[in-house]
């Protein structure tokens, strides 16, 4: 099988997700001081983030200054994305509650012998994936998950991709990727090449 890459940024600057959004958190923690309580501050580190602080981070926070929390936030962005200290033991433990609210979606298996599907480096959003979302899970199968039209009774389908199927996968790929892998060469630079032109 032969094996293709993208990268949508210069090779040096293609790094991992995990540093950045860690980092962006860190900035985030650093407008702390302009919250009444911890209440508030979760509540807006919720909605950006999915996840919010308990009361002991909360209040030794409020006793840094804002540069101190900026300052480990720019240490967090120079670190190495397999660094132990950056937080993928709390991503690990969310995944049963994310599981849990993925499988009260639609759910629909889409197959595709003549077109395939392309692999990001972030193929699944950073946030929101209530919204819906899809992902490749070979280069003929993809799942497409999004709100369920009835709470009740989630849809479970299995469905032949046809060619609009097929692109909004790959174009979603690319656009959240700084790195993508194809079977073929040929297959990737036609998505790039989409993906340019929109």
């Amino acid at each position: 099988m032969q094996v293709a890459w993208y990268c949508n940024e210069p090779s040096s600057e293609c790094n991992d997700r995990y540093s950045p959004l860690a980092s962006s958190f860190t900035a985030e923690l650093a407008t702390i001081h302009t919250y009444p309580d911890l209440e508030t501050f979760n509540v807006d580190l919720i909605a950006k983030f999915g996840a919010g602080i308990d009361e002991e981070l909360f209040t030794y926070l409020t006793t840094c200054s804002k540069e101190v929390i900026l300052a480990s936030a720019d240490q967090i962005a120079s670190m190495l994305p397999y660094d132990p200290a950056l937080p993928q033991t709390e991503a690990l433990e969310a995944r049963f509650p994310l599981a849990d609210h993925i499988y009260t979606m639609d759910l629909t298996l889409y197959d595709s012998c003549s077109n395939e599907f392309i692999l990001g480096s972030n193929p699944l959003p950073n946030k929101d994936l209530g919204l819906g979302f899809s992902v490749p899970l070979s280069k003929n199968v993809a799942l497409l998950c999004s709100p369920p039209a009835n709470q009740t009774s989630p849809v479970r389908a299995r469905k032949t991709a046809a060619l609009l199927d097929v692109e909004v996968v790959n174009l979603e790929q690319l656009s959240r990727a700084e790195e993508a892998i194809a079977s073929s060469k040929v297959n990737l630079e036609y998505w790039v090449n989409q993906l340019d032109s929109q």
